[in-house]
């Protein structure tokens, strides 16, 4: 796809739109880090005492590797981190660097003798069941329905149109929300398939699941990508089975894999970042290293672009040490409020566009650049 950059002004957009696990926590679905949890909880009142020392493995050296970059050894770890080492040791004795490890640890020789990778197979097959069962859409429209609000940031900038919308969850709240509210919405299928295409019908909300998506399924033939439900009535879908798991991406490595959707909505996402005068994130923590750095170079290549973040508990000190982020602190913002309050109270995401909108208006181009240059020689917080 085509990637405009800051020069052509006729290709610019009011904002562009990053949900993460935060946006669907007022919903009563659980963060990253709370599905490890569910997990470690499943595992236990199955007394898989297996499963259990295969888990306790991977957060142990997670732990280790936090300890050795001087973060707190306490944080829990988000259950994508959690599976990309998982499916990592699932094929140890094919990745790369196999080859240079003279020995393995032993706790992972007892578990996996010789690379052989049935039990981080098994993790990985029951977090998709809790994920699932974890991630179900609530009965009660009213506690996912302030998620179509989505629709009405451009309103800040006087438009109708609604913004793009990128999102790192499973669930399917927003797709609900929209449907709750009678907005029309894509996530890029046409009669069960998946087709790009749809992704450019006008008046509609695009919503590109990264990580993809609770009910897609994949032809393991064809690697084609169907939404399961729509698929169930298309003659030439055959392989469609209770056991077709859904496709879900774990990790980074996964996530861009050659084969659609998910490079191309990458590439999608960075012609947004690119193309946007904003960038919003709700809920999102930063974890990811290459959303980060599409964020990052978004903000480098062009010096009027801002970054507007919201949820509890985000702050500078957060996005300093946040994987593949470069921050531009005279340009970022923060909402500390929940997606529900900041997407709700027409004083928190639309008032804050609105002001800043004018506030860049006014501004001097040059201004900025030449302030974080005063910061940065007088020691304050340099730019990364």
């Amino acid at each position: 796809m085509s990637s405009p950059r800051n020069g052509d002004q006729s290709d610019r957009i009011p904002l562009v739109v990053l949900l993460g696990a935060g946006a669907s926590k007022n919903a009563g679905l659980p963060l990253a880090t709370e599905l490890t949890l569910h997990l470690q909880s499943e595992l236990d009142n199955r007394g898989d005492r297996r499963l259990l020392e295969a888990l306790g493995l991977i957060l142990g050296a997670l732990a280790f590797r936090n300890g050795i970059r001087g973060v707190s050894t306490s944080v829990t770890h988000d259950i994508e981190a959690v599976l990309r080492v998982a499916q990592q040791l699932s094929k140890r004795n094919d990745q790369p660097l196999s080859t240079f490890v003279g020995s393995w640890h032993p706790a992972l020789e007892q578990l996996a003798p010789n690379g052989e990778g049935v039990v981080f197979e098994s993790l990985v097959s029951t977090a998709y069941e809790v994920l699932k069962d974890r991630l179900q859409t609530p009965d009660k429209p009213t506690k996912f329905k302030y998620l179509a609000d989505v629709w009405d940031l451009t309103r800040a900038f006087d438009s109708d149109e609604p913004p793009p919308v990128f999102s790192l969850n499973y669930d399917l709240l927003v797709e609900e929300a929209l449907k709750h509210k009678g907005k029309e919405f894509t996530t890029g299928f046409l009669n069960g398939l998946w087709t790009p295409s749809q992704f450019k019908v006008d008046g509609t909300l695009k919503l590109y699941k990264l990580h993809g998506s609770i009910g897609w399924v994949r032809d393991r033939l064809t690697s084609l990508l169907y939404d399961r439900e729509a698929a169930l009535n298309r003659d030439d879908v055959s392989f469609e089975s209770p056991d077709t798991p859904d496709e879900l991406i774990f990790g980074t490595d996964n996530k861009l894999k050659a084969v659609n959707p998910f490079l191309w909505m990458f590439y999608a996402f960075d012609d947004a970042v690119s193309r946007a005068d904003f960038i919003v994130t709700i809920g999102y923590g930063f974890g990811d290293e290459h959303v980060n750095q599409i964020i990052s170079q978004g903000l480098a290549r062009d010096e009027a672009k801002r970054l507007l973040v919201v949820g509890p508990g985000l702050n500078m000190d957060k996005l300093d040490i946040a994987p593949g982020m470069s921050t531009m602190p005279t340009r970022t913002h923060f909402i500390e409020h929940d997606a529900k309050k900041a997407l709700t109270d027409e004083e928190s995401i639309r008032s804050t566009l609105t002001d800043l909108r004018t506030q860049a208006s006014t501004e001097d181009p040059f201004l900025e650049e030449s302030s974080v240059q005063e910061e940065s020689l007088s020691g304050d917080t340099p730019i990364q």
